[in-house]
């Protein structure tokens, strides 16, 4: 027969819980732990983790050069796509366009590389680049409606009636291949 021992706790074992449970629910564990917290600090290492953060803080052009950088080791093209989102975000119309440009020479069927680029080039002065860029767009992004009206927008945002109408006469184009 195997040996009988006990299962349950001690008695000082319970007083401990309770007086342990009783500590963290009270007001003084609350102000003691928010001051353990001043003095302590998290270094955040990892370069997505990174990016991520910046970002969310507001810090674009920092985030946008870890994202860069991340792309430049990784090649995962979800990396030059927040990179891209971050330069348009902190309106570095330069940067957005070198990313713009790099992604589209990596990524040429991705459509919003190329609306990401034209938007850079529309900042940056070059309207004629950018008209292109959309032009170029329209065509990759064939029936997909999402596309269109992303371009179709900026069509719109720039002033470009022609573009905007031409869009619009595709959406419609599209609309009735769906009716009959």
């Amino acid at each position: 027969m195997d040996k009988v021992t006990e299962f349950y706790r001690t008695r000082d074992e319970y007083a401990e819980l309770f007086t342990v449970e009783k500590f963290m629910s009270s007001d003084v564990y609350k102000e003691w732990f928010e001051e353990y917290k001043k003095n302590y600090d998290i270094e955040i290492t990892d370069p997505a983790m990174k990016a991520f953060r910046l970002f969310r803080e507001g810090q674009y052009s920092e985030a946008g050069k870890c994202y860069e950088e991340l792309y430049m080791t990784e090649k995962d093209i979800y990396f030059i796509e927040r990179a891209c989102d971050a330069y348009k975000h902190a309106e570095n119309w330069t940067k957005l366009i070198e990313m713009g440009q790099l992604a589209i020479k990596d990524n040429p069927s991705y459509v919003e590389f190329y609306i990401y680029q034209a938007e850079g080039e529309f900042n940056a002065g070059s309207k004629d680049m950018a008209e292109e860029l959309l032009k170029e767009a329209e065509k990759k992004a064939a029936d997909n409606t999402y596309y269109l009206d992303l371009i179709r927008r900026m069509y719109l945002d720039q002033g470009i009636d022609e573009g905007v109408k031409r869009i619009d006469e595709r959406l419609k184009k599209i609309a009735e291949k769906f009716k009959g």
